[in-house]
């Protein structure tokens, strides 16, 4: 009987995180769900267990070492292999050149770029045993500049470098990596960004669709890819 599909999510509290947990579990996979905020992760995992699939959480701030430290721990001493590692977690401040610190750049950069080259690092041994595969959230602001993106766009835009060269290093492992980039997208990091009257965007579910559909492809040669929003 083979083990069932598990996907790691974090920053899966909110918005595409969350989406992209409830959509990998209706898919057959066991979802680690992973959040700073308990309660937030208490209702995804809750919603996902009512539908009748399957989950569990940790709640823990992953720019926390210790925290850090603690959800890769309960990942490697409870689950036998990972089939998929999304990582999700993020933050914005938008701003003019100047108008951002650095410590919030510094920030940025350690959720959007040296979490996933972490937790990748982390959890390969896992990802190896399923021949899995890593999807990180970027974004189309560090596709091009953007007004009042310099930091936040600058932060995105290495996640693009990142898993082109990580799909390079991971081949041995036959671990595939790849990073999503949605446009403007209904979440409250968006809207705690910019502020009232803010235009919707798409909504958190359809980029999870696309999330759920990169974790479950076969194909190799996708690995490197970075897949742009809209289509």
């Amino acid at each position: 009987m083979n083990a069932m599909r598990v996907a790691v999510v974090l920053g899966a509290g909110r918005g595409i995180g969350a989406a992209s947990a409830k959509s990998l579990a209706a898919k057959g996979h066991h979802v680690v769900v992973v959040a700073r905020t308990r309660t937030e992760v208490d209702d995804v995992v809750r919603k996902i267990l009512d539908d009748g699939d399957s989950a569990r959480g940790i709640g823990a701030d992953l720019s926390d070492d210790a925290d850090y430290e603690r959800v890769i721990e309960s990942i490697r001493s409870i689950e036998s292999g990972v089939n998929t590692l999304v990582v999700c977690a993020g933050w914005a401040r938008l701003g003019a050149s100047g108008k951002v610190p650095w410590y919030e750049l510094e920030a940025m950069l350690r959720l959007h770029l040296v979490l996933p080259y972490r937790a990748t690092a982390s959890l390969r041994p896992l990802l190896a045993k399923r021949s899995g595969r890593v999807i990180v959230i970027g974004s189309r602001a560090g596709r091009s500049p953007q007004p009042h993106a310099v930091a936040y766009g600058t932060s995105k835009a290495a996640v693009a470098y990142l898993v082109r060269s990580l799909s390079g290093d991971l081949k041995p492992d036959k671990i595939s990596v790849c990073a999503i980039n949605p446009g403007a997208v209904d979440t409250r990091l968006r809207r705690d960004a910019m502020g009232p009257g803010t235009s919707p965007g798409a909504s958190p579910e359809s980029v999870a669709e696309v999330v759920s559909m990169m974790a479950m492809l076969e194909n190799p040669e996708l690995t490197g890819t970075v897949v742009d929003l809209p289509w």
